[in-house]
């Protein structure tokens, strides 16, 4: 479980622990609301709330399912837990 902070009202960010490998792993996403993705020049996981502009430097690595997206979007931080399935 991680904190995750609010980033211009459209994503939230934290910073796994440990970092995330990102070698050799595709780049280059335009995210939509749900998405997660990997910022990799600072190796934040970022969680979109509202769709984004395409960036090279954003790696998807999933999507929120059912209605978490609602959940995401209150403001503020908000805990977080990811599981693989």
């Amino acid at each position: 479980s991680s904190a995750a902070s609010d980033v211009y009202k459209r994503q939230k960010i934290f910073y796994p622990s440990p970092a995330l490998a990102i070698e050799g792993v595709t780049r280059g996403c335009a995210p939509i609301a749900g998405d997660i993705t990997i910022y990799a020049p600072w190796g934040n996981v970022a969680i979109f709330c509202k769709n984004g502009s395409y960036s090279d430097t954003l790696i998807k690595i999933g999507r929120v399912d059912g209605n978490g997206i609602e959940m995401l979007s209150v403001p503020g931080d908000i805990l977080v837990r990811f599981e693989r399935r």
